[in-house]
């Protein structure tokens, strides 16, 4: 992995955990912790896809 493709990962990594901690934030605030445990099962089905499709992309790109 480049120095390049390492900082963009972990930027976007920092920025991820920075919106899901705002977002739980107002879930918890409007609903309480059954809305905050929804919304922390949509940030992990969202990430496993981003996951999936990252590790696809790797596998294409490596051929």
């Amino acid at each position: 992995m480049t120095a390049k493709r390492l900082v963009a990962r972990c930027t976007a990594v920092t920025v991820g955990l920075l919106l899901v901690a705002s977002v739980t934030a107002g879930a918890y605030h409007d609903g309480g912790w059954r809305l905050v445990a929804a919304t922390w099962v949509i940030v992990l089905a969202v990430a496993a896809a981003a996951c999936a499709l990252t590790w696809a992309i790797d596998n294409w790109n490596a051929r």
